[in-house]
C-alpha cells in the first residue's frame, strides 16, 4: 500500500509492506525505515527502492548481477537457489512485520538536488530535518548546515513524522543515511549510551559493527560529534521506541571503516545516561542543562561542511565503484541483518535472511547494471 501525504509545497511518501492476506495486521510489530532526510544522500533512497522490490519479489533484474551471486555465494547460497532464498526471506518478514518505508523524507530538497544543487543537505526551506525534533533541540544560526529551524517541529516533514510514529507505535525506527559506514544507537546528543535499551541491543550492534568493519556504538560517543534535535533521539526518548538505530550505508574515502586491528567497544563499556525530565512548552522539549554542557565536545565532522565534490562523499558515481560498494555491503551485513529481523520477530534462527544482499544491490538513477 502506498500513500503520498501532501502538505504545503511538498509531500511525504509512505509505503506499507506486509502480508495483507493473513490476519493479524493490526497486532504485528511495526518497523519504520526512514531514508533521505538529507537531500545529498540519494543512495539511501535507492536502498529503499530495492528493499521494496525484494520484499514484493521483483528480483529478476537482480538475479543477473554477478555481485549478487558472489554475495550469496559467501552465504553458502548456490546461484540456482538465490531466488527461492529471497522469496522465503520476504515471505517470513512480511508475515511477521508491518514495514513502513519512507523512501524520500526530504522531497523538496531532493528536487533541488536534481536541479544541480549537489551539496544540498537541508530542505528547500533551509532546515536540517534531522535537527528539527523536539528533544535536545538547539537554536542555531540559519546559515549553519545543521540549522534546526526556528523552533522544534517547525517543518511539516518532521511534524508529520512524529504524528505518524505516534499513531504507528513502532518497535523499531531505522534511520538510513550516507557519508560514512556506521551503526549508531542513542544518544546522538550526549557522549553516552541511552538507558533502557533492550538487553539484546549490545549483541546486535556489536555483530553489525564487526561484520561491516565500521564504527558502531552510541552516536555521540563514537562519531566524534554531537547532533541535537535528531529523529533517533526523539523516537527513543519521547515515543519509547525499543530499537532506535541509525545506519550509514556509504562513505567516500572509506569514511567510518575501522583500520586493521581496530575493534568497537561493547555497549556495556559506555557511560549510561537516562532520559531526563525535560521542559514542555510552546517550543517543545528543550535542552536540559546537561545537554548544554556537552556542547563543548568538538564538533569537527566534515560531513556537514559544504565543499567541492561533496556529492561523492555520500554517493558512489562510477558503476564499477558502485558495484564494489554494493557487494561489500551485502557480504558484510547479510548475517547481521538476519539477526536484527530475528530480534524484531522473536523468531528462532533457522535460515540466512540476506537483507543487505537484497537491499544494497541497487542502482543509481534507474541505470540498470
Amino acid at each position: 500500500m502506498f500513500e503520498d501525504i501532501k502538505f504545503h509545497k511538498t509531500s511525504l511518501p509512505v509505503a506499507t509492506l506486509t502480508d495483507f492476506t493473513k490476519p493479524g495486521n493490526d497486532t504485528r510489530p511495526v518497523a519504520v525505515l526512514v531514508f533521505a532526510e538529507h537531500a545529498r544522500e540519494p543512495i539511501t533512497s535507492e536502498v529503499a527502492i530495492w528493499l521494496s522490490k525484494v520484499l514484493v519479489q521483483d528480483v529478476d533484474v537482480m538475479l543477473g548481477w554477478p555481485e549478487l551471486s558472489r554475495v550469496m555465494g559467501e552465504l553458502h547460497v548456490r546461484p540456482e537457489s538465490i531466488k527461492q532464498t529471497l522469496q522465503q526471506w520476504s515471505e517470513e518478514v512480511l508475515s511477521k512485520l508491518v514495514l513502513k518505508i519512507l523512501p524520500v523524507v526530504n522531497m523538496d530538497g531532493r528536487l533541488l538536488l536534481e536541479q544541480g544543487d549537489l551539496c544540498r543537505r537541508k530542505s528547500a526551506s533551509g532546515v536540517d530535518l534531522n535537527r528539527n525534533y523536539p528533544f535536545a533541540w538547539r537554536n542555531t544560526s540559519s546559515s549553519s548546515e545543521t540549522y534546526g529551524g526556528p523552533r522544534p517541529l517547525s517543518e511539516p516533514q518532521s511534524k508529520h513524522m512524529t504524528e505518524l510514529c505516534t499513531r504507528w507505535k513502532p518497535k523499531a525506527f531505522v534511520n538510513v543515511h550516507s557519508g560514512e559506514w556506521a551503526v549508531y544507537t542513542p544518544w546522538d546528543s550526549r557522549t553516552s549510551l541511552g538507558a533502557g535499551l533492550p538487553g539484546d541491543m549490545a549483541a546486535l550492534i556489536k555483530q553489525m559493527g564487526d561484520l561491516c568493519g565500521c564504527i558502531a556504538g552510541p552516536a555521540g560517543a563514537v562519531s566524534g560529534y554531537l547532533a541535537f534535535g535528531t529523529s533517533m533521539d526523539y523516537m527513543y526518548s519521547q515515543l519509547h521506541v525499543p530499537y532506535p538505530i541509525t545506519i550509514e550505508v556509504y562513505g567516500g574515502g572509506r569514511e567510518g571503516k575501522l583500520q586493521q586491528g581496530e575493534h568497537n567497544a561493547d555497549l556495556s563499556s559506555f557511560k549510561v545516561t537516562p532520559i531526563k525530565r525535560t521542559l514542555r512548552g510552546a517550543r517543545g522539549l528543550l535542552q536540559t542543562p546537561s545537554d548544554r554542557e556537552e556542547v563543548a565536545v568538538p564538533y569537527n565532522n566534515s560531513k556537514v561542511q559544504p565543499y567541492s565534490g561533496c556529492f561523492t562523499m555520500y554517493n558512489p558515481l562510477l558503476a564499477s565503484d558502485y558495484r564494489e560498494v554494493i557487494a561489500a555491503l551485502g557480504g558484510h551485513h547479510a548475517d547481521d541483518a538476519e539477526g536484527h529481523w530475528r530480534v524484531m520477530m522473536k523468531a528462532p534462527r533457522r535460515t540466512v535472511r540476506p537483507l543487505a544482499a537484497a537491499t544494497n544491490v541497487v542502482y543509481m538513477y534507474g541505470a540498470h547494471m
